[in-house]
């Protein structure tokens, strides 16, 4: 089968040669769109829900929410397990589905049970879905700072502004406020005030709802106009909270302010966010989406941070998980192209022939390229355990075309001594087909036995299968490509490059010199039989 394989590819170099130009064509097209991270996603699986409940213990939040939520939850299918952590006001409940769980399908069922399941839990309960991230996602953190703005102001500016203009970036599931001082208004009441005119509180926190509120009208029509009538009743100071009427006593209305204080005051907080110890700031964690490009986000995310301006308002950035992306792709980037040159000078040193190290040339770095190809296809990103994987299958791959070219050079050595002339070109294609036919199969399947010796690495699951698999996969695509363009396109190439005066591998100074060292040491081994 190799050998009719290579003698098809040679009888229709046409047809190998414009299959490589739409494979490499294909590969940058990969390589540009493939997402890029500095390491793999190790999470598994998971929905998050979260409860509030104001004012409630763990252990009521734990009996009336958790419980019933929680049995609820293991009926979904491919649950891998629940679990939850409780604090004063909040519940996290992690669902974790099984390996291979598509996440949104996993939401949809999870909100199928929070459905069904509401109307039983207390009504001043809040509960809703986390974000849709992995737990990697957390890829950008910034820090608001301002000399003349206060810790209250910067918060809001980060809740209404940067937070909304973030969220509307492609890729970011979620922007999540730290720091600074919530404002809100408070109403501090004269408990004597409350006896004195018979009053309670539920009257307070009545007049507070009831009058916080625009009411819609009708229609009027006047002079072919139509009027909308609304009675606006939206509190929007101080000033209009103290006017708000609680109650008449003797026909004089009696306020809010007669009875207690409005204010606006920060709001109790229990956790703080300082940059560098040098004072308190406001900041925002972007969380980017799950299953998306991370680096091509974070570079989305920086350009609309640019385009947000306010005034004596500073924005720094204090983590940018790009910096890591471009540095771990570098190191393996240097890597490559230092293997590869390595490589190319080595193969020229041992042949002495120009053109065979061309053909190296043009294999190695299609080699290295295919496999991003197969990696867009099959879904797996660009991070250092995949390009680890091309990084250390780099010499084995070319291994192949390497014994090719190097048996073809000995076959056509030996055809022109027994001829005593040099080949004409139809004998010297013909000698090229022969020399790869007989090198062909031992060394395809030489390189599908490592590719098999990996197959171990597909089996494992959990976070090591998480973490070795893009290693795996991009070893086995690498080696595959050496393999498959070993027995098809270097046998073409051969014949366009393999031409000429051939220097003798005798009268290379460097293959002397190993023979001689070689030689008696392979004697003496001969002779060791047992």
């Amino acid at each position: 089968m190799i050998e009719k394989l290579i003698a098809f590819s040679v009888k229709n170099r046409f047809l190998v040669l414009m299959t490589t130009l739409f494979l490499i064509l294909g590969s940058v097209w990969a390589m540009k769109n493939t997402p890029l991270d500095a390491l793999p996603d190790l999470s598994p699986p998971q929905v998050i829900v979260q409860i509030t409940w104001k004012g409630q213990s763990p252990e009521i939040i734990e009996d009336q929410g958790t419980y019933p939520l929680v049995s609820q939850f293991l009926a979904i299918a491919n649950i891998e397990t629940v679990r939850g952590f409780s604090t004063y006001e909040n519940r996290l409940i992690y669902i974790i589905f099984k390996e291979g769980t598509d996440l949104y399908w996993g939401r949809t069922r999870v909100l199928e049970q929070l459905a069904s399941i509401q109307s039983q839990l207390p009504a001043s309960m809040e509960v809703e879905l986390g974000p849709d991230a992995s737990g990697v996602g957390w890829a950008y953190e910034y820090a608001l700072t301002s000399k003349t703005k206060t810790l209250s102001e910067l918060r809001t500016i980060q809740d209404y502004y940067y937070k909304y203009a973030l969220m509307g970036v492609d890729g970011v599931s979620e922007v999540a406020t730290i720091g600074g001082f919530v404002p809100t208004y408070q109403v501090t009441i004269n408990n004597d005030a409350l006896v004195q005119y018979n009053l309670s509180i539920k009257d307070v926190t009545r007049t507070l709802r009831e009058n916080n509120n625009d009411t819609g009208g009708r229609i009027v029509i006047q002079n072919g106009f139509e009027w909308m009538v609304q009675a606006k009743g939206y509190l929007k100071n101080l000033d209009e909270i103290a006017k708000l009427v609680v109650t008449t006593k003797n026909g004089v209305p009696l306020t809010l302010g007669d009875i207690g204080r409005v204010e606006m005051v920060p709001a109790a907080r229990r956790g703080m966010a300082d940059l560098n110890g040098e004072g308190e700031v406001v900041g925002g964690i972007v969380m980017v989406r799950y299953g998306e490009d991370v680096y091509a986000a974070i570079n989305r995310i920086k350009e609309k941070m640019k385009e947000l301006k306010v005034d004596d308002v500073d924005v720094v950035t204090t983590y940018d998980r790009s910096e890591l992306i471009e540095a771990s792709v570098e190191t393996l980037q240097h890597t490559l192209i230092e293997e590869s040159v390595i490589v190319v000078i080595i193969i020229g040193l041992f042949l002495m022939y120009f053109r065979s190290t061309l053909i190296m040339f043009i294999v190695l770095p299609l080699t290295i390229a295919l496999p991003f190809l197969l990696m867009k296809l099959f879904g797996i990103g660009s991070n250092i355990m995949s390009l680890g994987g091309i990084a250390i299958a780099i010499g084995a791959m070319v291994d192949a075309s390497i014994v090719m070219i190097e048996n073809a050079h000995k076959s056509i050595h030996k055809e022109e001594a027994k001829k005593g002339a040099p080949l004409d070109n139809a004998e010297r294609i013909a000698v090229i087909v022969k020399s790869s036919q007989l090198v062909g199969r031992p060394i395809f399947f030489a390189l599908a036995l490592v590719v098999v010796s990996f197959l171990p690495i597909f089996a494992l699951n959990g976070q090591k299968g998480l973490l070795f698999s893009p290693l795996a996969f991009t070893k086995t695509f690498a080696m595959t490509a050496g393999a498959l363009l070993s027995v098809t396109l270097v046998p073409v190439l051969m014949i366009f490059f393999v031409r000429g005066h051939i220097i003798p591998e005798s009268k290379n100074p460097l293959n002397r010199f190993f023979i001689w060292l070689y030689h008696p040491l392979l004697t003496y081994g001969l002779k060791l039989k047992y």
